[in-house]
Protein backbone atom coordinates (compact mmCIF):
# COMPACT_ATOMS: atom_id res chain seq x y z
CA UNK A 1 0.00 0.00 0.00
CA UNK A 2 1.03 3.38 -0.60
CA UNK A 3 1.69 5.99 2.19
CA UNK A 4 -0.05 9.10 2.13
CA UNK A 5 1.40 12.20 2.33
CA UNK A 6 0.12 16.03 2.63
CA UNK A 7 -0.14 18.71 0.52
CA UNK A 8 1.07 22.35 2.11
CA UNK A 9 -0.64 25.27 0.52
CA UNK A 10 -0.19 29.27 1.10
CA UNK A 11 -1.54 32.22 -0.83
CA UNK A 12 -0.11 35.46 -0.90
CA UNK A 13 -0.40 38.91 -2.02
CA UNK A 14 1.84 42.12 -1.75
CA UNK A 15 5.12 42.89 -2.63
CA UNK A 16 7.10 41.76 -5.28
CA UNK A 17 4.23 40.83 -7.05
CA UNK A 18 1.42 43.09 -5.88
CA UNK A 19 -0.88 42.52 -8.85
CA UNK A 20 -0.86 38.90 -8.54
CA UNK A 21 -1.24 36.37 -5.88
CA UNK A 22 1.60 34.09 -5.31
CA UNK A 23 0.33 30.61 -4.54
CA UNK A 24 3.07 28.37 -3.48
CA UNK A 25 2.72 24.59 -3.35
CA UNK A 26 4.41 21.91 -1.60
CA UNK A 27 4.17 17.92 0.13
CA UNK A 28 4.92 18.08 4.05
CA UNK A 29 8.25 16.31 3.12
CA UNK A 30 9.74 19.54 1.14
CA UNK A 31 9.54 18.88 -2.12
CA UNK A 32 7.52 21.45 -4.30
CA UNK A 33 4.50 20.38 -6.33
CA UNK A 34 5.87 20.84 -9.66
CA UNK A 35 3.26 21.00 -12.29
CA UNK A 36 0.01 21.28 -10.08
CA UNK A 37 -2.90 22.77 -11.05
CA UNK A 38 -4.19 25.81 -9.08
CA UNK A 39 -8.02 27.39 -9.37
CA UNK A 40 -8.90 30.53 -7.47
CA UNK A 41 -12.81 30.61 -6.91
CA UNK A 42 -14.90 33.75 -5.34
CA UNK A 43 -17.68 32.63 -2.98
CA UNK A 44 -20.27 31.58 -5.41
CA UNK A 45 -17.51 28.70 -6.45
CA UNK A 46 -17.17 30.76 -9.97
CA UNK A 47 -13.62 30.10 -11.38
CA UNK A 48 -11.96 33.35 -11.47
CA UNK A 49 -8.27 32.54 -12.51
CA UNK A 50 -6.20 29.06 -12.65
CA UNK A 51 -2.46 28.20 -13.82
CA UNK A 52 0.06 25.95 -13.11
CA UNK A 53 2.93 25.44 -10.17
CA UNK A 54 6.38 25.69 -11.72
CA UNK A 55 9.48 23.15 -10.67
CA UNK A 56 9.32 25.56 -8.10
CA UNK A 57 5.63 25.16 -6.85
CA UNK A 58 4.94 28.30 -7.14
CA UNK A 59 2.05 29.90 -9.10
CA UNK A 60 1.32 33.62 -9.79
CA UNK A 61 -2.52 34.33 -10.97
CA UNK A 62 -3.83 37.92 -11.68
CA UNK A 63 -4.48 39.77 -8.36
CA UNK A 64 -9.13 40.00 -8.94
CA UNK A 65 -10.98 42.79 -6.83
CA UNK A 66 -10.79 42.69 -3.04
CA UNK A 67 -13.40 40.04 -1.58
CA UNK A 68 -13.18 36.27 -0.54
CA UNK A 69 -11.58 33.62 -2.61
CA UNK A 70 -10.56 29.76 -2.57
CA UNK A 71 -7.60 28.67 -3.51
CA UNK A 72 -7.23 24.98 -4.47
CA UNK A 73 -4.31 23.09 -5.88
CA UNK A 74 -4.54 19.64 -6.85
CA UNK A 75 -1.52 17.52 -8.22
CA UNK A 76 -3.58 14.86 -10.27
CA UNK A 77 -2.36 12.42 -7.99
CA UNK A 78 -4.59 12.09 -5.27
CA UNK A 79 -3.11 15.37 -3.66
CA UNK A 80 -5.86 17.92 -3.17
CA UNK A 81 -5.74 20.82 -0.51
Amino acid sequence: AASAHAMEVSATVGPPHPNQIRVDAGYEYGDPADGATVALTDAADAEVARGKTGADGVCLLPRPKAGLYKVTVDDGAGHRE
